[in-house]
């Protein structure tokens, strides 16, 4: 058992000290570049990809678009659209005529306030 413990022990030791003489290497310049390379190839490739993927949802978003736009309820819905604006551009028109100008009318409605 004794004999048991201390051939744990030294295995322990000696890994340890494999593991800090592994580090103690000077770093492999070569080996660094071709990492290094390796990894710049592959940023690059993924570049290419999100591109690629980019520019195809690009041209599907403008044919959608196309799609919808050149379709009968999107007509109907900016016909719908124009007709709104222009009754309330008229009714607008109309209040004004009648009542004045509401921006004037606030005016005077608030310095006729400050007044009193």
């Amino acid at each position: 058992m004794k004999s048991g413990f201390l051939a744990w022990i030294l295995s322990i030791i000696l890994a340890f000290g494999a593991g800090t003489a592994v580090g103690s290497h000077e770093p492999d310049g070569e080996l660094e570049q071709k990492v290094s390379d390796h990894v710049d190839v592959i940023v690059d490739e993924m570049a290419g990809i999100v591109d690629d993927v980019s520019e195809a949802a690009n041209e599907r978003i403008d044919e959608l678009e196309s799609e919808i736009t050149s379709s009968d309820e999107y007509k109907k819905a900016e016909e719908f659209k124009e007709n709104v604006k222009e009754i309330a551009d008229d009714t607008k028109a109309d209040i004004e005529e009648h009542f004045g100008d509401a921006e004037e009318s606030v005016e005077a409605a608030t310095e006729f306030e400050t007044e009193i």
